[in-house]
C-alpha cells in the first residue's frame, strides 16, 4: 500500500488532512451542488479517512479473504525489518523488504525524549493483533524484549533497576524500560517511611517477586534488594575497618550512621571526640567496632585506636618468663589467661588437668593465677602458657 491516494490535487489535499469536520465543511460550502457526484465524493473521502487512520497507526487491514483466525495467528509475533525512508514531526516512514511503506508514530522509537533513528537506518517491527486486524509496532517489540529480560532476571534471582514513578493504592508504580512494575508498600523499604517520597523520579534497585505475561503484571520488592545488598556489604566488613557515612538519626543512646550498604550504630560510649558534635546529615568517619552477621548489625567506634597489643608482648615478654594473669575463659581447648591488657595466652586443657586434676580445687574464671611463657608465635600472634599451681589464688 503506497502513500498516495489520487492524482486530483483537491482530493490529495483532503486525503492528507482529511477528517469528518473538514469533509463536512467542504460539502457544506458547495451545498447547492449536492448531487450524485458529491455523494460519491463523500464516500470516497470516508474511505480515504479510514485508510489514513490505518496508515498513521501502522495498521495493516486484512482483506476479507485473508482475515481468518489462522492468518492472524500466523502473522502475529512475526518480526520484520524495514528501512527508515523519511521522518517528520509525527511519523516515520518505514519501507519493508516487499517495498510496502508504513507510517509508524515517532513515539514508538523515543528513548528518554530523544528520537534515535535517522533516514537510511534499519529498524525492527513486530506484527501485533488489534481489534481491526494486525498492526506493525516497534514499541511492542521492545516490550516483548523487556519481558524476555524480566524472565531471565527472575529465573536467575537477579536485581533490576526501575524508575519509581508515583504512589498508588497499596504501593508504588515504577517503570522498567516501558514495562509497568508494581511495588507493594511493605516492599518499598526496610522500614517504609515518608522519606520514600524523595525517591520519586529516581532509579532504584528491586527484586522481581512475580511475573504474569498474560495480565502484563510485574510485582517487585525494593526491600529484598536492600536486604541482599546489606548482606553482601556486611559480609565484607571486618573489625577495625575504616568506614565513612552520614548520620541518619540521633537517639538517647547513640547515632545511627548510613554506611551506604547498611546502617551502623555509633554508641555514646564509642563517640570519643565526636561526643556532642553530631547532627543529622553530617558526614563522619569511624571504624568497625563489632560485626554481628547473624543479626545483621554493625557497631561503630570513633575512639582513637588502641596501641597494638602485640607490640607490648614483644617488648615485655620472653619464653620462660613467669607472670601473673587473670582467667578470662575456660573451654574444651583450654584455659585463656589475660597476662597483659588485651593479650591472652592459652593453657592447654591437658596441661591444666595435670596440675589440677580435681575440678573442685581448680581455679575458676576471674581467678588470678601464676603462669610461665611456654612459647611465643609472633607470626600468628599466639602465646602458650604453663600454669604454676603454688601461685593460684582466689579473687
Amino acid at each position: 500500500m503506497k502513500l498516495h491516494h489520487s492524482n486530483d490535487p483537491i482530493l490529495q489535499f483532503l486525503a492528507d488532512y482529511s477528517n469528518e469536520t473538514l469533509v463536512g465543511t467542504f460539502l457544506d460550502t458547495f451545498g447547492d451542488r449536492r448531487n450524485a457526484e458529491l455523494r460519491r465524493l463523500r464516500v470516497r473521502m470516508q474511505g480515504l479517512e479510514a485508510e489514513n487512520r490505518a496508515l498513521r497507526t501502522g495498521l495493516l487491514p486484512l482483506s476479507p479473504d485473508t482475515a481468518s483466525e489462522d492468518a492472524v495467528a500466523m502473522a502475529v509475533g512475526t518480526v520484520l525489518t524495514g528501512q527508515v525512508i523519511a521522518i517528520d514531526h509525527l511519523y516515520a516512514v518505514i519501507r519493508l523488504d516487499d517495498g510496502v511503506e508504513h507510517l509508524i508514530p515517532n513515539g514508538e522509537f523515543m528513548e528518554d525524549g530523544i528520537l534515535p533513528i535517522r533516514p537510511g537506518e534499519y529498524v525492527n517491527l513486530v506484527v501485533t493483533a488489534t481489534p481491526e486486524g494486525v498492526a506493525l509496532s516497534h514499541l511492542e517489540l521492545k516490550r516483548m524484549q523487556r519481558w524476555v529480560e524480566l524472565v531471565r532476571v527472575f529465573d536467575g534471582d537477579e536485581s533490576i533497576e526501575v524508575q519509581l514513578e508515583m504512589p498508588v493504592k497499596a504501593g508504588y508504580c515504577a517503570n522498567y524500560r516501558g514495562v509497568p512494575v508494581f511495588i507493594p508498600y511493605p516492599h518499598i523499604d526496610l522500614m517504609p517511611g515518608k522519606h520514600v517520597e524523595k525517591l520519586l523520579g529516581t532509579m532504584i534497585e528491586v527484586k522481581v517477586l512475580e511475573l504474569d505475561r498474560d495480565t502484563n503484571r510485574v510485582i517487585a520488592s525494593r526491600k529484598q534488594a536492600l536486604e541482599q545488598g546489606r548482606e553482601r556489604f556486611i559480609a565484607g566488613l571486618n573489625c577495625g575497618d575504616s568506614v565513612a557515612g552520614v548520620v541518619k538519626n540521633l537517639t538517647d543512646f547513640g547515632a545511627f550512621v548510613d554506611l551506604g550498604g547498611t546502617v551502623g550504630l555509633l554508641h555514646n560510649t564509642q563517640m570519643g571526640p565526636l561526643t556532642g558534635m553530631l547532627e543529622v546529615g553530617a558526614p563522619i568517619e569511624a571504624r568497625v567496632y563489632k560485626v554481628d552477621r547473624e543479626q545483621m548489625k554493625v557497631s561503630l567506634t570513633a575512639r582513637p585506636p588502641a596501641p597494638d597489643a602485640w607490640s607490648q608482648v614483644q617488648a615485655q615478654l620472653s619464653v620462660g618468663n613467669r607472670v601473673e594473669g587473670k582467667i578470662r575463659n575456660m573451654t574444651e581447648a583450654g584455659v585463656f589467661v589475660e597476662i597483659l591488657r588485651g593479650v591472652n595466652g592459652l593453657i592447654y586443657q591437658s596441661d591444666f588437668n595435670n596440675v589440677y586434676p580435681d575440678r573442685a580445687t581448680a581455679p575458676q574464671v576471674g581467678d588470678t593465677v601464676s603462669v610461665t611463657i611456654r612459647s611465643l608465635d609472633n607470626e600468628r600472634k599466639r602465646i602458650r602458657l604453663r600454669i604454676v599451681r603454688a601461685s593460684s589464688t582466689r579473687r
